[in-house]
């Protein structure tokens, strides 16, 4: 006790110096706590490590349902991951089979103009077929025509000269 209170009476003395004073005797204010702390440190008997030793084994161990817990909360990760994986390739293959109906949707209507186009060009080709084939048959009766005429142009000639 003597020497706790010498110890804080040196520190009452150390706080009055001025600056260029506690520079030079700081050393010896330092040894001198240091020294009280270490006498100050209780000394501890092999019994009572031995005490708390047996009564931090005997507490129950909570490392194995930590262990577990995280464990179970890693295959659930595991679990989301493999889902999400999953998900992320059926919507990468969905992606591609829409682009896919996308382009034959622009072919679908492609190949319905050009099918529209064909027809008209059909049609129009018809038409013109239709027109010669009545210029030809028109023909063909007018050549008729004149020649039944001229038949009986002929024929009426030869009675009258009868």
């Amino acid at each position: 006790m003597g020497s706790r209170k010498a110890l804080v009476e040196s520190t009452k003395a150390f706080k009055a110096l001025d600056d260029a004073e506690k520079l030079a005797g700081s050393r010896a204010t330092r040894v001198t706590w240091t020294v009280s702390r270490s006498a100050a440190r209780p000394r501890r008997s092999p019994s009572s490590t031995c005490s708390r030793r047996c009564a931090t084994f005997r507490a129950p161990c909570r490392c194995s349902d930590m262990l577990t817990s995280l464990a179970e909360k890693v295959e659930k990760v595991v679990a989301l991951k493999t889902a999400h994986d999953k998900v992320s390739k059926e919507l990468a293959e969905y992606k591609e089979e829409f682009q896919s109906l996308k382009n034959q949707d622009v072919t679908v209507l492609h190949l319905k103009d050009k099918i529209a186009s064909m027809e008209e060009e059909r049609a129009e080709q018809v038409a013109a077929a239709v027109e010669e084939e009545h210029k030809a048959i028109q023909k063909v009766f007018v050549e008729k025509q004149e020649k039944e005429k001229s038949k009986e142009e002929t024929t009426d000639s030869g009675h009258l000269g009868r």
